[in-house]
């Protein structure tokens, strides 16, 4: 009996036992199910918010992308104008017509004063009969003659893309009180500033370069006289000139100067200010 009961008895505690130990797997089951459920609804908000919050760094980034590039187009955009304005503005500045001297020819065309030097200028220049005859003479010779109107067109171009030749033209100027050929040269390029802004602006800046430099003055002087000696610089002007007729800068031709010159404000008045005072004996 005391077999029995001890057998029964272990039954019982091993029964007991496996009963308990079933209740704890049970529970760890139960536990490790709910402790998934909440890791895997957890780990979907995660992933949820983790997509929410990706997707709003993409979009962010897309903005950010596009504002990117919408602020380096438009700084490109203002680097291409800025550049092409600077570009324009350097250009004009090397071929010595900058924009500052642009405006100052249009406003030369309103301003008293250079309206008032420019007619002193014509009424000294026409006190001369002599003087007026030659240059007569020398734009009648100057549409016959290819060399002269070539040496005077490339004078006229270099002034304009050069300082150092707008000082060698301004010598040519003094030195055109006393010869009468290069008188008529220049007073010509004169009447064609009331026609063309870049040329207009040469002469204007011409005057006041003239007093500001003796040895640029004194060697431009010398190269104007060496150009003129010359047969093949000759030569070259003349196919300079023969361009530059088609160059918007000077496309005026001289052999039409004359007859455009007649329809100039500027010189009708200058030349109204003149017939006031003297008189063509």
């Amino acid at each position: 009996m005391l077999g029995m009961k001890t057998t029964r008895s272990n039954k019982i505690n091993l029964g007991l036992t496996m009963i308990g130990m079933k209740t704890i797997r049970s529970n760890k089951i139960k536990l490790g199910l709910s402790m998934l459920v909440m890791k895997t609804t957890r780990s979907n908000k995660i992933n949820l918010g983790l997509t929410m919050l990706e997707m709003n760094t993409t979009r962010s980034n897309k903005i950010n992308l596009d504002l990117t590039m919408l602020g380096m187009n438009t700084t490109r955009s203002n680097k291409i104008n800025l550049g092409l304005t600077m570009l324009e503005m350097n250009t004009t500045r090397s071929n010595k017509i900058n924009l500052d001297l642009t405006m100052l020819g249009m406003n030369t065309i309103r301003s008293n004063k250079i309206k008032l030097g420019l007619s002193m200028l014509v009424m000294k220049t026409t006190s001369s009969n002599k003087i007026k005859l030659g240059l007569s003479m020398l734009v009648m010779k100057i549409t016959r003659s290819n060399k002269i109107n070539l040496g005077l067109t490339m004078l006229g171009m270099k002034t304009i893309r050069s300082n150092k030749i707008k000082l060698g033209l301004s010598m040519l100027v003094m030195k055109t009180t006393r010869s009468n050929k290069i008188n008529l040269g220049l007073t010509m390029l004169e009447m064609n500033t009331t026609r063309s802004n870049k040329i207009n602006l040469d002469l204007t800046m011409l005057e006041m370069n003239t007093t500001r430099s003796n040895k640029i003055n004194l060697d431009l002087s010398m190269l104007v006289m060496k150009i003129t000696r010359s047969n093949k610089i000759k030569l070259g002007l003349s196919v300079v000139v023969m361009k530059t007729t088609r160059s918007n800068k000077i496309n005026l031709g001289l052999t039409r100067l004359g007859m455009k010159t007649t329809r100039s404000n500027k010189i009708n008045l200058l030349n109204h200010a003149w017939n006031k005072d003297h008189k063509i004996k």
